[in-house]
């Protein structure tokens, strides 16, 4: 039995391919959905010549992707990121034009190399102990191939070899920030804590000592080195609690930079001009805000914000989550500067340095997820589901469409199939997060099929629901983690499916 629907689904595999192109060529299905949110950017990185190749990369969710044209369009990577966990980082070698170098850390599944710009991937752990990776650093020096990678408990890790081999270097710290200090000397390393300390090697990571502490800091977000000028070196220095701080004496004194910004603001990112030198240009966000400006090295600082867009689900229960993330800027010397930023919102990108910004499609709610093709009818039917416009038919080979989302109360779909008796029974199977669904008239009305256990825990869960019980305190009152919900990505029915009802499906999870 199971060998005959490994046989049907293979086939179904090979008609995706037919008749993808004429989905494409038959109908242009316009398609609108509400945020829900389903473009949280975690991370953006810009390829280091992102002005010639137009290359950038974001984490969205537990996916990857990489845009080749400065971010109209987008490919996801996949081949070899076996992950179960939630993507965490990226990190770019400096010789990405020659040696197409990257890597990313995860949640759970440690770290992953790509030397093929990301096309393919392979997992690279050896030496590991802990493989909940919170944050990737490489050395600017491209002469040098020291990696760091920060555990999201404790721990720091560095690697010489390309990824190869790990070894650890710092133990008992929850590592939040990493900055190569190129300028200083080729062996410097800042890093900053959760606790307000910051630590300094002089030795390319061997060794660290305390470079200066300051419990009312909170955790430092960020380290950066601003270019040299005159005779002193500025570090800035973004914080949870007491917003943007610098010094000029190498730790001895630090002073607050907060004009323009919010009070005691949580810093979550800053890029720097790559023509600091000669227009003194700084770009910061914050947990809440964004984007703001400074024009004289950080003195003062004013709001960019034409364009940004939050959504109110980043302060939810649920989510928690900072509004602004990452920020990077490309490395030109044009005055009107390509910036990125990444947040719970989505993706937005400014051309004219910062003054304007619009939002980008990262994933758009036309993406296709499934794809299916009844049989037993010479005029067959086809059906396609998306990740946020729910399901579309057509029952003439694709001359026309219809939206088949009757019954739903969620658009956000995986895989599709019909009946091997469609023709009689004209039932087909969809799903999405923590359930099946199932239509009997050819798609024009959908029933749902829990897949929850509804157990004592899930009918408390459910009041807890009703009484609007904070999700954080359910999880508590219940003393279990949170639920991770079953989403079936791949569903399939028996050949045979009229005679002993059977389906199949594999999770997400």
């Amino acid at each position: 039995m199971i060998r005959k629907i490994k046989k049907v689904f293979s086939f179904r595999l090979c008609l995706i391919w037919v008749v993808f192109g004429t989905v494409n060529l038959c109908t242009n299905i316009a398609i609108t959905s509400a945020h829900s949110p389903h473009d949280v950017i975690d991370a953006v990185e810009l390829s280091p010549i992102f002005e010639k190749d137009h290359t950038l990369f974001i984490i969205i969710s537990d996916h990857l992707r990489k845009s080749t044209n400065g971010g109209v369009s987008w490919k996801e990577l996949s081949n070899g990121l076996d992950h179960k966990s939630l993507l965490s980082s990226i990190a770019i070698s400096s010789a990405f034009e020659t040696d197409q170098t990257l890597f990313v850390s995860s949640d759970g599944d440690g770290i992953y190399r790509s030397k093929n710009g990301g096309n393919s991937w392979i997992s690279v752990n050896a030496g590991l102990d802990d493989l909940h990776v919170g944050l990737l650093a490489m050395s600017p020096i491209s002469d040098h191939q020291i990696m760091l990678a920060a555990g999201l408990g404790k721990g720091l890790y560095k690697s010489e070899s390309g990824g190869d081999n790990w070894h650890k270097v710092i133990d008992s710290l929850r590592v939040t920030s990493i900055s190569f200090l190129p300028a200083t000397g080729s062996k410097k390393i800042l890093v900053g804590d959760s606790l307000g300390k910051l630590y300094i090697s002089q030795d390319a990571g061997e060794t660290w000592n305390l470079f200066a502490q300051n419990p009312q800091w909170g955790a430092i977000n960020l380290i950066a080195l601003l270019p040299k000028a005159n005779t002193h070196q500025t570090i800035l220095i973004g914080t949870e609690k007491k917003g943007l701080i610098k010094t000029t004496d190498e730790g001895l004194s630090f002073i607050s930079i907060h004009k323009g910004l919010p009070d005691s603001a949580n810093i979550r990112s800053l890029a720097i001009s790559p023509t600091y030198a000669v227009d003194s240009t700084l770009f910061a966000t914050t947990w809440y805000e964004a984007i703001f400006r400074s024009r004289d090295g950080g003195e003062s600082w004013e709001k960019c914000e034409k364009g940004i867009t939050t959504d109110p689900q980043a302060d939810s229960a649920q989510y928690r989550s900072p509004h602004f993330r990452d920020l990077r800027i490309s490395n030109s010397s044009d005055k009107e500067k390509t910036i990125f930023l990444g947040g719970f919102d989505g993706l937005f990108k400014s051309v004219n340095a910062g003054n304007d910004w619009f939002q980008m499609e990262t994933l758009p709610v036309s993406q296709i997820k499934g794809l299916a093709i009844s049989t037993g009818d010479d005029n067959y039917s086809i059906a396609i589901t998306t990740y946020g416009g729910g399901a579309y038919i057509s029952q003439d080979k694709g001359e026309s469409w219809f939206i088949a989302n009757n019954g739903l109360k969620t658009t956000r779909l995986s895989d599709i199939t019909f009946s091997p008796n469609y023709a009689q029974d004209r039932t087909i199977y969809s799903a999405s997060i923590g359930f099946l669904l199932k239509s009997t008239n050819a798609g024009k009305h959908w029933q749902k099929i829990s897949l929850e256990v509804k157990d004592w825990r899930y009918r408390v869960w459910a009041t807890l629901l009703k009484l609007k019980v904070p999700y954080s305190l359910s999880v508590k009152i219940l003393k279990k983690s949170e639920r991770q919900k079953k989403w079936p990505t791949i569903i399939c029915l028996s050949p045979i499916y009229a005679e002993n009802r059977e389906l199949s499906f594999a999770t997400r999870y």
